[in-house]
């Protein structure tokens, strides 16, 4: 699987499974989903199909 991130709640998306992003470029445009008064998103990273905390993956580093 190797790793993957997840941009959830998005307004708008700005690329496409599997494309190369370089850090700092956007994704897409916030967006506010249910009952919420206000724009946001949740991000997640999964490893080989499991879940992980993106805090403590990227404090470390991931080697990919």
């Amino acid at each position: 699987f190797g790793m993957i991130s997840v941009y959830e709640n998005l307004s708008e998306v700005s690329v496409a499974m599997g494309d190369a992003v370089k850090i700092g470029s956007p994704v897409g445009k916030t967006g506010k989903t249910g009952y919420a008064s206000t724009d946001g998103i949740r991000f997640s990273i999964m490893i080989d199909g499991v879940f992980v905390n993106p805090f403590t993956n990227y404090r470390y580093g991931i080697s990919y």
